[in-house]
């Protein structure tokens, strides 16, 4: 049975109390300071650092083995629970101990520090009885008397003590006892008795703030209070603390006897020392002497066809420099964006990258970065990139080109300078194979002697390769991107006014560096297909439209002309080799002198070894031919139930051989209605027909002022009978 007085919360003082046992004598129990509890509760900081500086992101955890002993409670801090007992008499239970005094004390791991008192007018010897679930101590006037610690289940122990009286200068003593409780049930109870002596009574329960008497009177020889109590939390699991931007880590109020194991943490990293086990507040610090580098997220890019994107991250690494970390690429499509295609750049903690995917290609890839440091330890983040498909426009540029064998055929360009502070090099070019520093053009005076030139190949990579010499020195740098076999790219070289030279293909940029410029002297040895070195291989490759301008071309520029002719007159050009010359040793420039000046003159090419020219009669890249006589044509299975009714736009590039009685394309949705074209009929006309689409039978003809015979036209045909309108765009 548990008698109780009123319990407040916590860091309530202790009851005393002013008692008069007889007219003949009065005591006045006073207690000394050191028995109350600590005032505060303990403070634990430190710092986690690195070579490179201080650690955000780390944990540190603090732990202490389960108690074991009541000489571990935290008593040292204040008390969590305060409260006042008649007796202590708690039968074992696995609830909470306590309940009594208050519901809110944890069942386990829970422990306390009682406080009491006793008077007596006889001395004699006393025993104190201890029972108690786990481990308990029972100090008289700080004198250990019963020692029932440890961790076990419901025990009783004893203890005896001689104890003055009164009647010999003494009578009155201070009463401590410390408990703990772990785990599973917990019981404690007090009693005591005197045997030796005068007035000697039987074992009772100590405590109950009475007076009573001993053997053979009736006077109150005797006076045990009631018990003050001082209840601790115990943690038993591990308290953490996180680092922050300045790497410092701390615990407040830890309700923890002293010394504690501090233990830091960070995701692959290693600590000297591992580990603490620490007394006092600190600074406790640790280094971290290992972790892997770390990069931030990327989100995912997406892009249209024969662009571009950039992107930009950031690395870092406790130990390494930023400076030396190494960042790779890989790519789970290289058919759309090899490894090779993503330019990165940046040497302290921020980075970027350019990313270029093939020409003409489109759809998805998961581009994935690593950075590596010094330890060989890398961290890693993929995203994706969507290269979204356009519909381009056939290249009708290409009706004639010429084809170079690889074996010993070039173009040799007539003497000259050639090449100001800016010039651009441009054209379509069609490679079979990747010849080992193979040229699209070699300008100079032999080899390494002011030469200018722009390769199709670095070794054979594929990816072009661009280097001004100046005497015998050369600067040189290569593009991200490798040409694609057996597919027309419109390849340039440029080299600006700021002093920085280019590489486009398709008119995006591949590469780039700051460049010297070519200086002004005469070139002689000036080839198409032909390097100047004798180690190096011919271009295995068809060019077309081949142009030297003496300005630098922007990419909006060649990206706006690649596929058109240009006029011969267009200031700055002046070089123009169209190879739209059917046969024969000669190529001519088409570039007109008198609005060129630096230009001096047409600047023929030959053939020393000849070369192979296609006529406008070859189907040029991103085309299809049909043959008339063989009914050819291309059929849609199934397409007429995609076709809207209204309104609805028909667009397509389109050369034509001849004018015949045919319809260049006819349309049929799943109720029969039509629409059909004729691009032009045999009578020269353009037919738009919207058939019965329309109720009314709807029909547009147009006359072209010039014949589209021969000739690449873009044509786009638009009906809505919605709004009542057709139209025919040429």
């Amino acid at each position: 049975m548990i008698s109780s007085s009123s319990f407040s919360s916590r860091r309530s003082a202790p009851r005393w109390s002013l008692l008069s046992l007889s007219r003949r004598f009065a005591w006045v129990l006073l207690v000394a300071a050191a028995f109350l509890p600590g005032a505060s509760a303990g403070t634990i900081t430190g710092t986690v650092s690195a070579t490179q500086g201080n650690v955000p992101g780390a944990t540190v955890s603090l732990t202490r083995a389960s108690i074991g002993a009541v000489s571990e409670l935290p008593s040292d801090n204040s008390a969590d629970y305060s409260g006042y007992y008649t007796y202590l008499d708690i039968p074992s239970t696995s609830g909470n101990m306590f309940s009594a005094i208050n519901a809110g004390v944890p069942v386990d791991n829970i422990g306390g520090v009682f406080y009491s008192s006793f008077q007596n007018y006889w001395a004699g010897r006393f025993r104190f009885y201890l029972s108690s679930d786990d481990g308990s101590k029972l100090y008289v006037n700080d004198i250990l008397v019963v020692n029932n610690d440890g961790l076990h289940g419901s025990l009783e122990a004893y203890g005896d003590i001689d104890l003055n009286g009164v009647e010999n200068g003494g009578g009155s003593h201070n009463i401590r006892v410390e408990f703990f409780e772990s785990g599973g049930a917990g019981a404690l109870s007090i009693a005591f008795e005197k045997y030796t002596g005068s007035r000697p009574f039987s074992r009772r329960l100590f405590g109950g703030d009475v007076y009573f008497s001993g053997a053979g009177s009736t006077a109150n020889n005797y006076y045990a209070s009631g018990w003050s109590s001082y209840l601790y939390n115990i943690p038993t699991s591990s308290l953490s603390a996180g680092t922050g931007s300045g790497g410092a880590y701390s615990f407040s109020s830890i309700s923890l006897k002293q010394p504690v194991t501090l233990t830091p943490s960070y995701p692959g990293g290693t600590f000297s020392p591992a580990s603490r086990s620490v007394s006092g507040s600190g600074p406790h610090n640790f280094t971290l002497t290992s972790s892997p580098p770390t990069i931030s997220d990327i989100a995912d890019r997406a892009m249209s066809e024969d662009g571009s994107a950039s992107v930009t991250f950031t690395v870092a690494d406790f130990q390494t420099s930023a400076g030396s970390l190494a960042v790779g690429v890989t790519s789970s499509n290289p058919a759309l964006i090899p490894a090779g295609n993503v330019t990165l750049s940046g040497t302290t903690g921020s980075r970027s990258a350019q990313i270029v995917p093939l020409p003409n290609q489109s759809g998805t890839a998961t581009l994935t970065f690593t950075v590596t440091d010094a330890e060989n330890k890398t961290a890693s983040d993929s995203f994706v990139v969507t290269v979204n498909a356009v519909n381009d426009a056939p290249v009708a540029g290409l009706l004639t080109s010429l084809q170079l064998d690889g074996t010993s055929q070039y173009v040799q360009a007539p003497a000259g300078v050639w090449f100001g502070a800016t010039f651009s090099v441009e054209g379509w070019v069609y490679p079979r194979s990747h010849k080992n520093y193979a040229r699209m053009f070699d300008f100079g005076n032999g080899t390494a002697n002011n030469n200018v030139l722009g390769a199709l190949s670095e070794g054979t990579t594929g990816k072009p390769f661009f280097a001004i010499y100046q005497n015998g020195a050369a600067q040189q740098f290569t593009s991200s991107q490798a040409l694609p076999l057996n597919t027309w790219t419109h390849l340039a070289f440029t080299r600006d006014a700021a002093g920085v030279g280019h590489i486009y293909m398709n008119g995006v940029e591949t590469g780039s560096a700051t460049f010297w410029a070519p200086l002004n002297v005469s070139r002689s040895q000036n080839y198409i297909g032909r390097s100047n070195w004798s180690a190096d291989g011919y271009a295995d490759a068809s060019f077309a439209d081949l142009r030297i301008w003496s300005s630098a071309r922007t990419s909006q520029e060649i990206a706006a002309n690649r596929s058109v002719s240009v006029s011969p007159k267009t200031l700055d050009l002046m070089l123009n080799y169209r190879f739209n010359e059917g046969s024969g040793n000669l190529v001519t420039d088409l570039a007109a002198s008198s609005a060129n000046p630096d230009q001096g003159g047409a600047q023929n090419g030959a053939l020393p070894n000849g070369g192979t020219f296609f006529s406008a009669g070859v189907v040029p890249a991103n085309s299809i031919q049909f043959s008339l006589a063989s009914n050819q044509k291309v059929v849609v299975p199934n397409f007429g139930a995609q076709l809207s009714d209204y309104p609805i736009t028909v667009e397509f590039w389109q050369k034509i051989d001849a004018q015949v009685s045919q319809a260049t394309f006819f349309l049929q949705n799943s109720s029969g209605s039509i629409i059909n074209a004729h691009v032009p009929w045999s009578d020269g006309k353009v037919y738009w027909d919207f058939g019965n689409q329309d109720p009314n039978g709807g029909r547009l003809s147009y006359t072209p002022p010039v014949s589209p015979v021969g000739q690449w036209t873009h044509w786009a045909l638009v009906s809505d009978f919605g709004s009542f309108h057709m139209k025919i765009y040429s």
